[in-house]
């Protein structure tokens, strides 16, 4: 009975949330610059003026760079602190991974502010560095977070007999502990991308000319209703969707 009513909560619910993606799929597809009743057509039209738009594919690259830099940099950063924190005691562990997440806390609008004032000063505003740091310092509390826990659930006694059999340290690091959570890193990595890739707040206060894909199709919206944004929505969408299962994928088999 409590599955039937949650069911019934979830399926309605899922459905509004899902509408604005469906609707903006069905819409990229449409041949008329603006869709009306009767419906004018199906077309790929937009997908190819997309793949022509070299400003937008720009951004879409740029993002991409910037994506991967940061999801490459934030798990080196997470799975390096979190196996730190995961060898000191609990409490002392929990506690100094609370105070290091608390920048993925602050609201994007407050902390994009204050970066690019602080980017300012240090003479990188409005570059793409500042871009990269910005998200750094703002999604690798997830790759900690990721970490750690999994870290956590593993048995310490397989680090004692590799020391044991004569291991570095170095190479229990790299091999023992990141061998048996290298499909966590992997999918800590893949979600860090999706967020950053799709992040737009931070990004426009910091990005200058260099603009990543959000502020992109934002600056296009000042000037334009172009269906292209319907049709590279839906291109990022179905990308984020289908990255983010892969990611639970993994995260479940590990």
């Amino acid at each position: 009975m409590k599955r039937l009513v949650l069911t019934l909560i979830l399926v309605p619910v899922s459905f509004i949330a899902l509408l604005p993606l469906l609707s903006m799929i069905v819409l990229s597809f449409c041949d008329g610059r603006f869709p009306s009743f009767p419906w004018p057509g199906w077309s790929l039209r937009w997908y190819h003026e997309l793949l022509g738009d070299g400003k937008l594919l720009t951004s879409l690259t740029r993002s991409a760079l910037v994506a991967s830099a940061v999801a490459i940099i934030s798990s080196v950063m997470g799975y390096g602190s979190g196996y730190w924190l995961a060898r000191l005691p609990r409490p002392v562990g929990e506690k100094l991974m609370l105070i290091f997440t608390l920048p993925a806390l602050i609201p994007f609008i407050l902390f994009g502010y204050c970066f690019s004032d602080f980017a300012r000063h240090l003479e990188i505003i409005r570059t793409v560095g500042a871009v990269i740091i910005a998200h750094i310092v703002v999604f690798s509390p997830l790759s900690l977070a990721l970490c750690y826990r999994r870290i956590r659930q593993l048995n310490s006694d397989v680090e004692d007999a590799a020391r044991e059999l004569g291991a570095s340290e170095s190479r229990i690091f790299l091999q023992v502990t990141g061998g048996q959570i290298w499909r966590t890193i992997l999918a800590s990595q893949i979600i860090v991308f999706v967020l950053s890739w799709d992040e737009y707040i931070i990004s426009w206060f910091v990005s200058g000319f260099d603009k990543t894909y959000p502020v992109q199709v934002r600056t296009m919206l000042e000037s334009t209703m172009s269906p292209e944004i319907n049709a590279v929505g839906s291109v990022i969408a179905l990308t984020s969707c289908v990255l983010m299962g892969l990611a639970l994928f993994l995260l479940k088999r590990q």
